[in-house]
């Protein structure tokens, strides 16, 4: 018995005690939190500890020594500040500005205000959705904050894409879409390049059919 989702972190985060007490193993292709971790729970996505850990690695290739994080607020977000702090202070590197939104959110004029005025060159964003993503980047360009951009993977959408100018001098941290095979089978099959998550999915689902075989 596999249980697969795909749905968000809360509904993860539901599902795993009762995975636990049906004994079902659970297969995640969506859900990145560092906190969907138990026995008999497995993922094909990389969490977002690991993003994080990744992100403060690129700083640091780039000769960034102080950078800012905005993040929602919540246990994940502590957990995955965390771990981009601690990586990127064994790197040399300093959080200068810590800022934080409440879920669903739609302004973020504060948070670039307290951005701007600290020393950081750049600046991690751990949005929670492609709207969230999208409008922070819109309001930034109203603000004309300069400042490069690191985005989690809800910056990895086709309405970032058509932004234009506002999307400037972004850097998205983010699962690949599938190796080159797999794209072009992709689009053979359905006319279009896979979702953000399609090779997770496809993995979550290889994998079942490797372990029945």
């Amino acid at each position: 018995q596999v249980l697969v989702e795909g749905v968000c972190p809360e509904m993860a985060a539901a599902l795993m005690p009762l995975a636990a007490e049906y004994k079902v193993i659970m297969l995640s292709a969506v859900s990145s939190t560092s906190t969907l971790s138990s026995p008999g729970v497995f993922r094909t996505i990389s969490s977002d500890g690991a993003e994080a850990a990744f992100t403060a690695h690129l700083l640091s290739q780039k000769q960034i020594t102080k950078a800012a994080i905005l993040s929602p607020n919540g246990g994940q977000r502590d957990i995955t500040q965390n771990i981009f702090e601690k990586e990127f202070f064994s790197r040399g590197g300093q959080v200068v500005a810590r800022e934080s939104f409440e879920k669903n959110s739609t302004r973020f004029e504060q948070q670039l205000e307290m951005i701007a005025d600290s020393p950081a060159t750049a600046l991690y964003v751990i949005a929670d959705s492609p709207r969230a993503a999208r409008l922070f980047l819109q309001q930034r360009q109203e603000r004309a904050l300069s400042i490069p951009i690191y985005g989690s993977k809800w910056f990895k959408t086709d309405e970032i894409l058509k932004l234009g100018e506002a999307a400037e001098g972004l850097v998205v941290i983010s699962p690949r879409l599938g190796n080159i095979g797999f794209i072009t089978k992709y689009k053979e099959l359905y006319g279009e390049d896979p979702g953000l998550f399609a090779a997770q999915g496809y993995d979550a689902y290889k994998a079942i059919a490797l372990a029945v075989q």
